[in-house]
């Protein structure tokens, strides 16, 4: 993480307010199922507003949102991670949950899904 927060914030599109960690989370990712502890699913859309709220109204899974999602009313993280969206996938295989996280910038949405096995 960039030792001047402002500059971190600017790029990030996060409030002046928030809190930014720095963290390390790793997985081992693979396309061989044996011994998976989850599945993680993702495409490369992107998503307006009106879509992903579509996608997500018949969610079963936790939905997560990252800081910068203020038009989406679901759990958010209380700090901004640079390495968010492993945090949760860490946290979703910790707590054994599934969980979609969803992450924006500039009203373009990405989804992560995470299934546990």
């Amino acid at each position: 993480m960039s030792d001047n927060e402002e500059v971190i914030k600017r790029l990030l599109d996060l409030e002046k307010s928030s809190e930014v960690l720095s963290s390390v989370s790793y997985q081992k990712l693979s396309l061989n199922a044996n011994d998976a502890l989850c599945e993680v699913a993702f495409d490369t859309k992107f998503y307006t507003l009106d879509e992903l709220n579509a996608i997500l109204k018949d969610e079963r899974a936790k939905i997560v949102t990252s800081m910068r999602c203020s038009d989406l009313d679901y759990e958010t993280p209380s700090a901004y991670f640079e390495t968010n969206a492993s945090y949760v996938l860490n946290e979703a295989i910790t707590n054994k949950e599934d969980v979609v996280y969803v992450e924006c910038y500039s009203d373009k949405y990405k989804i992560l899904k995470i299934k546990n096995l």
